[in-house]
């Protein structure tokens, strides 16, 4: 538990001070496959994992406050990856998820979206050196809390589809420069009810591998 679960926050939720830590167990298992002499590679994984004693917002009289919960929160799913190796300087990636989780009273869990899905295109230039991608990615309709004087709400969050784009360069084997474009048509979403998601911003940097 951290500093706000355990000892509140004026105005919004009581303290805690006898939460207990989470446990998690948990698994995965996959297998991968190429096709066409390495040229499309398809890689499935299965995800599996159990919470005891998960921190959760609860509401009582009192008002908020966060407790562990009684029974076990799961989370599985199932993870599809698939890259085809288009030419030797562009290849697509596309990849879906699909995640059932829920808390510890059997509800869905906020902010965890059913099902999210990505597809990328990277291009290679200089003997792969230089690379530039771009990148659609999509999260399905997830629900979220709607706080209240007297209770909360739960609420949808809409789907979203975000845009991202990169260029990245080896200067060195050790050295790579990069350039990357986040929300690329500045898209109004929400990942928390009512907080705006970041907006268009670009990052640029340098990472070194020692």
């Amino acid at each position: 538990p951290n500093v706000f679960e355990l000892f509140g926050f004026v105005g919004f939720n009581r303290p805690n001070p006898n939460l207990k830590p989470e446990q998690t167990v948990g698994w995965d298992a996959g297998v991968e496959q190429k096709f066409l002499n390495g040229k499309i590679v398809t890689d499935v994984t299965y995800f599996s994992t159990d919470f005891t004693d998960k921190i959760e917002l609860g509401f009582d009289s009192g008002g908020f406050i966060y407790v562990n919960g009684r029974g076990t929160a799961t989370r599985r799913g199932v993870e599809v990856a698939n890259t085809y190796n288009m030419l030797d300087w562009l290849a697509l990636t596309a990849t879906y998820t699909y995640t059932n989780a829920k808390d510890s009273m059997g509800r869905e869990e906020i902010r965890r979206p059913p099902h999210s899905a990505s597809l990328d295109a990277t291009a290679y230039f200089d003997e792969r050196r230089l690379r530039a991608t771009i990148g659609v990615h999509y999260n399905s309709v997830r629900t979220d809390f709607f706080f209240q004087p007297f209770g909360t709400l739960i609420v949808d969050l809409p789907a979203t589809t975000v845009v991202r784009a990169s260029l990245s360069y080896d200067v060195t084997p050790q050295a790579t420069a990069f350039v990357r474009a986040e929300n690329l048509f500045n898209l109004h979403y929400e990942e928390v009810f009512s907080y705006r998601a970041p907006p268009f911003a670009i990052y640029g940097g340098l990472k070194l591998r020692l």
